[in-house]
This record gives structure tokens, C-alpha cells and sequence, in this order.
């Protein structure tokens, strides 16, 4: 028997479980006499016993300690002929001998042990790949799989910052949209991305993902997703690099800096370039001169020299406590950073971000004072009209050194009317901020404006005022360029009108699809007990069923592979999809639950697991028949015969003639067939549909299809 609950399945050529799993094996073989011993070998060698019981409870807390220091396959204990799997590995997938022996002679067959397991990363550490600008870029992803089926298992995708080059902020990246294998993007009508994927061998397979025409904006880290059915996805990062020249995020609110006298002053600088740059501060002391605060290239604090850098010391300043950082936020993104930690009056000064790298050279000028009052808001502009609301978006200005909220102000267009508020906390990552004003009324102008305030030193003029109508008809809210579909624009008769004709016509659609599912599933009803009958007409005439069969514990149902009559072949079905197997699975119980209440039982021939007792047998059982080239024998006599392994011959499925199987090793070839192998002698097959059951079940991966 099988421990079902972890195994993955039975094949032609041996059994698939899953890493890290556990289970017995019973392939005890037919003889008659009675199987004296049996041997279990691996490259020759005999296996050793399992250390823990077979039959010991796994749940219970002394076993568990023990599993996770036991890995690997052993002879069963306290009963050798059974085969123990515990916690089996990667490297447990073999081919194992099973020799058996009775007082006429002994046999042998040998089996692959298939271990299945998720993908693993061949390069676990993060992958950097540098290309120039305008060239091709090839990012490869690599991984040993079992089943390693590349089609449908990889996914790419990167993480960008959206507006980050053009307002700067430290917000977590966002992942695009994935693309699979054999998928191709387009960018302004040129082939952009292209995702091939291919199987390498049995455990490893792979995929790239080429991007064309690099450009600076292509920068940044991507992932390779690889999922082949088998637990969880695997990631791998790639940082892909290229060189170009730095660009510093301008926008007014990183042009001020402020805090008051004895606290710490912060400056910033986002900067856009690869490779890492380096970055000098410079402070305007005087009308006429500059001084350098400090400069990464010296790591210390510095002058200026017009002959030679890193010359000369600093005056004074340099004294201070100031420091400056510069950090990688992710490929192609840094920021500077210079702190002066106690403020004084001679601090308030004009200062540079000068950023340097191979290809080329930007700056940015800040300046640093006292606190005061924030700026107002910038650019107020409408984004969005409907019928009942406006969506406006302004830039954040400078907040005085402290943390500022916006107060956004409207009315309806006319001297009487009065103003209604909205306050906002700034957002300190970005620029821009958004604004949707709603319960407004159809066809109305309304005025706009805002203002903003911190705690200490109150607020800034109102921005100019915008004006706007809201629309007659229109009720969605717009957003760049992402609708929300609410309204089709048509009055609102036409609209009910519509609505109802739908519905009805939605109705009548319905109707008409009950009528003919109804119909077809009577006429398949009675196809199927036709079939029912003419099946057990020829098994009686041909004798090989009869009132007679196995007991019902080597049946597959529920006690067994956990699928109740899954197994069960039917040459018209063959390979099924996964969404009809599940009807394939209802059918074939029906039929095994209509077997047991007659009296009979199926038998499933299946390699390397029944077994046969002679005393099993009832006493109707009829005489040796030879149907197809197999031998089967119902009598209570049964011939003395060493020990036999049943098989799965090329002409049809069922028993074997008497004779030992040899497993083929393990290939990929063997591994394809034995997941879903092609139904042969389909003749043979249809006439004993119920009685010839094909064992294959797929491992459990995302495979398409699945033979039943």
C-alpha cells in the first residue's frame, strides 16, 4: 500500500513523490508459494533498515523530532519487504531494485524513484549586468526544477518609481505587469522586450528576457518569477546598469533648507546617474568667493585650488559638526545628503550639490536660513470635471523648516456665495499633490484656491484663484487618462430604456441556454447506461469479471489514491483537460458505487504495488483466460510460480506476461511519458473500460493536462 497522503503518484516506470515528503511502499510481488524474503538495493548495495517503525505515528511529537534529523529511503521496520521513505531529498531520486523469493526461484525489478521539488535559483546571489546606452540587454534566470517544463513557468517584471526622476522621493518601487515566455512589448512602434524560456535538461531550465535599445530610463532592478507547480515561487533579482549622465531632481521645495539657531539643518539632493557619482558641497561665504564644505572625492572637508583638488584645509567651518552622505536608493537612483548638526548664524548661506561621474557633471543650488512661514502652493491646475465634482493638483512649496498642511478653498463663482474648506498633510515624498472636491452641483463655476501653513509661523498667501465649470452630463471621474466607466453619456430615459431592453433580451438568452444544457445532458444520461450495459455484457460473455474480483482493499477509491475511481481508463476521454477531469472523476465513482452494490470489485492492474492472495478469492471465480496476450487467473487453484512483477506491456494495459521489468533510468523521456502517457490498443481498452483502469496520475505541477 501507499501512504497516499504525501506520494505524488504511480507511473509506468516508477513513483513520484515530493521533496521533503514521507511514506511506505508495499511492491511485494504475486508467487505461489508465498514470497519467502525480499531484498531492497540501490547501485548494488542492500538498503538499510529504517531506524523509526513504519507504521509509527508522525504526529506525535517524539517522531517529529526525529524526522528532522532522519532523511532518506530505507527497508521497512518492523516489516523488511515494505520500502520507508522519510523526509526524501534530491539526491534520494534513483533507481531502486526490488529481488524477491519464494521456494522456486526469486525475481527482480527495478524502479525510478522521482523526486519532485520547487525551483531553485543557480545563482542565489543578486545579478548585475551593465550595457551601454542605445545597446541590447540579455537578463538570464536559471533554475534546477523537477519538473523543470519551462513553457508557462517564468514570469519577468520590474519595480519602478513612478514621476521619480521628475519629482524625487524615497516611496517604495511598484511592480509592473508580468510578462511570460514568448512574449514580446512594444515602445513608440519598436520592439521593446521579448521573453524566451527553454528547457536545458531534465532538472534545469531557463529564460531570458532581452530589452532592446537600452536607455537611461530602462535602469533598475527586475525579477525573474519561476513557478513549476511544485510549492512556492522562486525570485530572482537582476539590477541592470548603464552608464549616463547625472541629473539632479530641481523642484522648489528641495531649493530651501531651514531650522532654527542650535538644532540640526538637513539638506537634500536627488540625483539621477550611473555609475555612483561623486558629490561636492559648496557654500558661498562671500559675495566674491566660494568654499568647499566637503568633498567626497578628498573625504574631508576642504578648499578649494584652482591647480590641484584636495590641496589645501578648510577654514573654520570645517570644524563644525557637518556631515555628508551619499546613498544608493536603486540602480540609477542616489541621494545626497549634508547635515549640519548645530546650527549657527553663519550657516545661512548659499550651498551647492555639485555631482560629478564619468559621463558627465550637474549641480543644484540650495539655500539655508531661519524658519519662517511656508510658500505657497504652485501651479494649481484642474485635472478632472464632472457633473458633481473637480479633481485639482498643485506642486508643494517649501514649508518654513517645519511640516506643512494645505487648506483648499472653493465657492460658487458669485459675491454671496460662501467659501467651504479641506485641510491636507504634506506629502514628504513627491511633489504633487491631488484634490477631489465632490457633492458639487451640475452646470455651476466654481473658484478654487489654496494655502498652506505650519504651526510656527502660520500661513501663506491663497495661490491664485482657478476657475471652473462643472459639466451638464458627465458623472465619471476622469483621471489621467484612466476612466472609470459609469455613465455611457446618454439621458437618463435612454439609459432606463436600454437597462430594461437588456435585461429582457439577457433573459430570454438564458432561457434558451437551460433548454439546451437540459437536452443534452438527458441525451448523454441515456448514452451513458446504453454504454453501461453493452460493457457488462461483453465482461460477462468474455469472462473476465464475472460475479468475481479483488477485494475491495486493493481497490483506488478513497482508502487508496485518495481520487475514488479516478484512474479509471476510458478510451474515449484519453488525456482530459483539468477543468473536465473533475466530471471524469464523478462518472468513474458512480460506476465503482454501482459495482459494489452488485457484488464486484474492480481490479486495478497496476505496476510495482498489487499484490496477489490466493485466498482472497470467492468461490465463483472463473478459469484462466487469455485475453490479448495477457494471462489472468480467477480459480481458487493457482499455479506454483516464483514471484512475479506485473507490468505494463505495449499492446494494452493491464497485467504482464510473467516476466521481470527493468527500469529504463531516469530521463527526460521517461519522466514525459510516465506523467501522461498515449493510450494504446484502444479496442482492447474500450471493451474492458471498467475493468482495465490506467494508472497514471500526474505529479502534483500546473501542467495542463492530466491522464485519468
Amino acid at each position: 500500500l501507499i501512504d497516499c497522503t504525501i506520494l505524488g503518484g504511480i507511473t509506468k516506470t516508477g513513483f513520484v513523490s515530493l521533496i521533503g515528503s514521507s511514506g511506505v511502499l508495499d511492491l511485494i510481488p504475486y508467487a505461489n508459494p508465498p514470497v519467502a524474503s525480499v531484498k531492497w538495493l540501490l547501485e548494488g548495495g542492500e538498503i538499510k533498515v529504517s531506524p523509526i517503525r513504519s507504521d509509527a505515528d508522525r504526529t506525535s511529537s517524539p517522531i517529529r523530532r526525529q524526522l528532522k534529523t532522519i532523511s532518506g529511503v530505507f527497508a521497512g521496520s518492523p516489516n523488511p519487504r515494505l520500502l520507508t521513505l522519510w523526509n526524501v531529498k534530491r539526491r534520494h531520486m534513483n533507481n531502486y531494485t526490488i529481488e524477491a523469493t519464494n521456494a522456486i526461484g526469486n525475481s527482480s525489478s527495478t524502479f525510478i524513484l522521482n523526486i519532485t521539488y520547487p525551483p531553485e535559483m543557480v545563482l542565489t546571489r543578486m545579478v548585475h549586468v551593465n550595457v551601454t546606452l542605445g545597446d541590447s540587454a540579455q537578463l538570464n534566470c536559471e533554475v534546477h526544477a523537477n519538473p523543470a517544463v519551462s513553457e508557462g513557468s517564468f514570469l519577468w517584471r520590474r519595480f519602478i518609481s513612478p514621476e521619480w526622476n521628475t519629482e524625487g522621493h524615497l516611496e517604495t518601487t511598484v511592480a509592473t505587469e508580468p510578462i511570460g515566455c514568448n512574449v514580446a512589448t512594444r515602445h513608440k512602434n519598436a520592439l521593446k522586450h521579448f521573453v524566451t524560456c527553454k528547457t536545458i535538461d531534465e532538472t534545469t531550465m531557463a529564460s531570458t528576457l532581452t530589452i532592446y535599445d537600452v536607455t537611461a530610463e530602462d535602469v533598475g532592478e527586475y525579477e525573474c518569477v519561476v513557478n513549476n507547480g511544485i510549492g512556492p515561487s522562486t525570485v530572482g533579482k537582476v539590477n541592470l546598469y548603464s552608464f549616463f549622465p547625472p541629473s539632479i531632481v530641481k523642484l522648489p521645495r528641495y531649493a530651501k533648507a531651514a531650522a532654527s539657531f542650535g538644532t540640526r539643518l538637513t539638506m537634500t539632493c536627488f540625483i539621477f546617474t550611473e555609475p555612483e557619482p561623486t558629490v561636492a558641497w559648496l557654500m558661498r561665504r562671500k559675495p566674491d568667493g566660494v568654499l568647499v564644505a566637503y568633498d567626497a572625492r578628498c573625504d574631508k572637508f576642504v578648499a578649494p585650488d584652482e591647480k590641484q583638488d584636495c590641496l589645501r584645509k578648510a577654514p573654520p567651518v570645517s570644524k563644525r559638526r557637518l556631515q555628508a552622505t551619499l546613498s544608493r536608493l536603486r540602480p540609477g537612483h542616489f541621494l545626497a545628503t549634508m547635515k549640519i548638526a548645530i546650527v549657527q548664524s553663519d550657516d545661512f548661506s548659499e550651498y551647492t550639490c555639485q555631482v560629478t561621474s564619468p559621463s558627465g557633471q550637474d549641480s543644484f543650488v540650495i539655500t539655508a536660513s531661519g524658519t519662517g512661514p511656508p510658500d505657497t502652493p504652485m501651479q494649481p491646475k484642474v485635472l478632472n470635471v464632472t457633473t458633481t465634482t473637480i479633481r485639482i493638483s498643485w506642486i508643494q512649496g517649501f514649508g518654513g523648516g517645519y511640516k506643512q498642511t494645505f487648506r483648499v478653498r472653493w465657492k460658487i463663482n458669485r459675491p454671496d456665495a460662501h467659501y467651504k474648506y479641506e485641510d491636507l498633510v504634506e506629502k514628504e515624498s513627491g511633489a504633487t499633490m491631488q484634490l477631489l472636491i465632490t457633492a458639487l452641483k451640475p452646470d455651476t463655476e466654481y473658484t478654487i484656491s489654496l494655502n498652506a501653513r505650519n504651526e510656527m509661523h502660520g500661513e501663506s498667501p491663497y495661490s491664485e484663484a482657478v476657475i471652473v465649470r462643472t459639466e451638464l452630463g458627465r458623472t465619471s471621474d476622469w483621471m489621467g487618462g484612466f476612466h472609470t466607466i459609469k455613465s455611457s453619456g446618454y439621458p437618463r430615459t435612454n439609459s432606463l430604456f436600454i437597462i430594461v431592453s437588456a435585461c429582457v433580451v439577457g433573459g430570454i438568452v438564458i432561457f434558451i441556454n437551460i433548454m439546451v444544457i437540459t437536452f443534452l445532458l438527458r441525451k448523454r444520461q441515456k448514452h451513458v447506461h446504453h454504454g453501461r450495459s453493452g460493457t457488462g455484457a461483453q465482461m460477462s460473455a468474455s469472462g473476465v469479471h464475472g460475479g468475481s474480483g479483488f477485494p475491495p482493499d486493493k481497490i483506488y477509491g478513497s482508502q487508496g489514491f485518495g481520487r475514488p475511481a479516478a484512474h479509471m481508463y476510458d478510451s474515449t476521454c484519453g488525456c482530459l483537460s483539468r477543468s473536465r477531469s473533475q466530471d471524469r472523476l464523478t462518472s468513474g465513482n458512480e460506476r465503482f458505487s454501482s459495482a459494489q452494490q452488485s457484488g464486484k470489485y474492480f481490479y486495478s492492474a497496476d505496476p510495482l504495488l498489487d499484490r496477489m492472495n490466493s485466498d482472497s478469492f470467492k468461490s465463483d471465480q472463473y478459469p484462466e483466460e487469455q485475453v490479448a496476450g495477457h494471462s489472468y487467473a480467477y480459480h481458487p487453484y493457482v499455479a506454483a510460480t516464483p514471484p512475479l512483477f506485473s507490468t505494463l506491456p505495449a499492446q494494452g494495459y493491464g497485467l504482464g506476461s510473467p516476466s521481470v521489468v527493468t527500469g529504463n533510468g531516469y530521463n527526460q523521456s521517461n519522466f514525459a511519458s510516465a506523467v501522461c502517457p498515449h493510450k494504446q490498443n484502444d479496442t482492447f481498452a474500450e471493451q474492458n473500460r471498467l475493468t482495465y483502469p490506467l494508472k497514471c496520475m500526474a505529479p502534483p505541477t500546473h501542467l495542463d493536462q492530466v491522464c485519468l
